[in-house]
């Protein structure tokens, strides 16, 4: 069904499987692009979404990066335990503020996950403590959708896709502290 909305197809290998990309054009200025965007969805393309081009990454790091990129870029935790093939890096002296699960083949990091309440704002100011502040890092998310946690509480997470990389960025119940961000391939 064609729409009048001008537009190109990519194709793209991520992970061995093939995905398409629709891109309906490219704008200098947000505001153009959202207005784009509105177009899209009355066309009935109700799952578009604006991409900012850009890696998705957590302070500078992504799946892919090494431990020592790890700590060249946060420092040196105080505190370091290895579990498996997961490392908790303690940065403050109660939890874990960063684990990254390592690829057992060449010991990159897998997956990253950040606890900001395990970290302090003034050594890290790059990461997202609210979530007005992720929004801000990472703009809109691709998807929002509710999600249970601690018991029977009910918390937001803001999912990012990019390439071949997804960022989940868990809000607590509060519905403005970030619970954590965690990074992985797609």
């Amino acid at each position: 069904m064609k729409k009048d909305i001008p537009a190109s197809l990519s194709m793209a290998v991520i992970n061995g499987m093939t995905h398409f990309r629709v891109q309906a054009g490219a704008f200098k200025n947000k505001r153009n692009a959202e207005m784009q965007l509105e177009a899209v969805k009355k066309a009935g393309i109700k799952d578009a979404y604006i991409l900012a081009k850009g890696e998705l990454h957590i302070f500078g790091l992504k799946p892919g990066d090494t431990i020592k990129e790890l700590t060249s870029r946060m420092g040196n935790p105080k505190k370091t335990e290895t579990q498996l093939n997961i490392k908790s890096l303690y940065y403050q002296s109660d939890g874990a503020g960063v684990r990254a699960a390592l690829n057992m083949k060449d010991g990159t990091i897998g997956r990253l996950a950040v606890y900001p309440e395990y970290l302090n704002p003034r050594l890290f100011p790059a990461i997202p403590f609210t979530k007005d502040q992720a929004v801000k890092v990472y703009g809109n998310a691709n998807k929002t959708k509710a999600v249970t946690c601690y018991e029977s509480a009910k918390c937001e997470e803001l999912i990012y896709k990019l390439d071949q990389f997804e960022l989940k960025v868990r809000i607590d119940r509060d519905q403005s502290t970030v619970q954590f961000l965690e990074i992985t391939y797609l």
